[in-house]
């Protein structure tokens, strides 16, 4: 009997010990694909295709799980043949292109009608953008592409961010609003917005413009953008805008 207590304290030793220095990380994994919303939360992974990974400071890179919810500071980068369709909690709709990056963030008001915004900063690569309408609960999401924000409804849209720091913006639905030249500082959850310097832009001017269907805009790097214009869309059909196409109508 004594020695069999000492094997059961031996086991539940060795357990402890497994979590602490080897389990800690394959645990935090499963606790983030099964733990519910929190005042956090942004969005959740509604289809992986592929490897992805999601890093946030204080735990670390870890592979992405399909079904599980992302909180606000969540970085997420995608393979090389892989694809990530994240719903906010607004049903907005964010899909992260193959060998790309973003990074989700939060703003919440307090008050007596709490509302929250949703920030999706573009790292690295491309994504597609469905935008769903305000609710009640929701501010528009704010889209933050190289020095640029965009803001919509009920729009659908594609950004791509190349490796020279500009950026290309398509609307294929609705309007997107681009305005710039921004900076965006982080701050704890969130992005704060602050017009650029003018002398870190090359004296660039602040601008705006509301982006309708089949229109594009070209932002270059240090702040200086093109006015939207027209691009054909039978020349636009690659795999990538097929499916999400596809996709769009399918969750409808």
């Amino acid at each position: 009997m004594q020695i069999q207590k000492c094997a059961v304290a031996i086991r539940f030793l060795f357990a402890v010990l497994f979590v602490v220095l080897g389990g800690g990380r394959f645990a935090e994994a499963q606790q983030a694909a099964n733990a519910g919303p929190t005042t956090t939360t942004c969005a959740a992974v509604t289809l992986l295709e592929g490897a992805s990974t999601v890093a946030l400071p204080s735990l670390g890179q870890r592979p992405l799980v399909a079904g599980e919810t992302l909180d606000a500071g969540s970085v997420l980068q995608t393979g090389s043949t892989s694809k990530v369709e994240l719903t906010l909690s607004d049903n907005s709709v964010v899909r992260v292109a193959e060998d790309s990056s973003i990074e989700l963030a939060i703003d919440v008001r307090s008050g007596e009608n709490q509302t929250r915004q949703f920030q999706v900063k573009l790292l690295k690569g491309g994504m597609w953008v469905t935008l769903s309408g305000q609710s009640e609960n929701y501010r528009s999401p704010q889209i933050l592409v190289a020095n640029a924000l965009l803001v919509g409804k009920e729009a659908a849209f594609r950004a791509v961010l190349f490796r020279n720091g500009a950026a290309e913006i398509k609307v294929y639905s609705g309007y997107v609003t681009a305005s710039g030249p921004f900076v965006f500082v982080k701050e704890a959850s969130r992005f704060l917005l602050h017009l650029a310097e003018e002398e870190a832009l090359q004296n660039a001017e602040p601008w705006r413009y509301r982006i309708e269907p089949y229109r594009k805009i070209i932002i270059q790097a240090l702040g200086k953008e093109t006015k939207p214009f027209r691009f054909a869309a039978r020349t636009d059909l690659s795999e990538w805008v097929k499916w999400n196409q596809a996709r769009d109508k399918d969750i409808k």
